[in-house]
């Protein structure tokens, strides 16, 4: 067990629900957008996925996790089984999913795959899933709530899906017992860097938070972990918002 994952559940919740984070609707509210599976099973995981009603999705996985080599697809381990980055994608429009995982090849038979697979190792991990409802925003007025800037934010968007992965094939995802997963402390560091300071740019768009982060973590000599993304449609600039300025901003 990564003792590192219940500190990227709690700093990451803390973040969403910031204003920097988009201010989403957490346990303080009636309908929360925030739904935290801890080691959960396959098959809770799957109707949570399928289930979501939403028009923008932000999953997070922090865990163990590996590549089959056969696919080339990153793999999250449950109590249960395995289940594939495929399998963590909602019906939203705006999608996005991080990977806080390692990606070491494993070259496993298809026995360790699927319903019923054989488990050769019982590893406890988190997943993190929440959604939030895009609101219709006058845009011709100043927006000050970080709410009301986030959910414009949504509106101004591509469609698409973003998929962040916390190293690239063959390495290791790090994690710190007493902080939690590398990959997530400096993306999340990242959006709150964005959100102090003034600008024209009242968003920071989830790609190019993790192109900062990548920049970070190279220059950590803790860590030669690289983190790295893929996008649908393949190359587009995906501009899902992942932090607000805490600032006014005229729109």
């Amino acid at each position: 067990y990564l003792k590192g994952v219940d500190h990227d559940l709690k700093n990451y919740k803390e973040y969403l629900t910031s204003n920097v984070g988009g201010a989403w609707y957490g346990n303080d509210y009636s309908t929360s957008e925030i739904q935290i599976l801890k080691n959960e099973k396959k098959d809770v995981i799957i109707s949570a996925i399928k289930n979501s009603n939403a028009d923008f999705t932000f999953v997070v996985f922090t865990g163990h996790g590996f590549l089959y080599s056969k696919n080339d697809l990153t793999y999250i381990c449950l109590s249960d089984g395995y289940l594939s980055e495929h399998d963590l994608i909602t019906s939203a429009k705006r999608r996005v999913l991080i990977l806080d995982c390692c990606r070491e090849s494993e070259d496993m038979s298809e026995s360790f795959l699927g319903d019923g697979g054989k488990i050769s190792k019982s590893r406890d991990s988190l997943s993190f899933y929440s959604n939030s409802k895009v609101l219709e925003i006058n845009t011709s007025r100043s927006v000050i709530h970080s709410r009301a800037k986030f959910d414009l934010a949504l509106q101004l968007s591509n469609e698409g899906q973003f998929t962040g992965y916390a190293c690239l094939i063959d390495q290791t995802s790090g994690d710190n017992p007493t902080s939690g997963g590398a990959f997530s402390s400096e993306l999340i560091n990242t959006g709150k860097n964005f959100g102090s300071i003034d600008r024209k740019d009242f968003w920071l768009p989830i790609r190019r938070a993790v192109n900062e982060t990548i920049k970070t973590l190279k220059d950590d000599i803790f860590t030669d972990q690289i983190p790295t993304y893929i996008t649908t449609p393949i190359n587009m600039d995906l501009t899902h918002p992942f932090a607000i300025t805490n600032m006014l901003n005229i729109i």
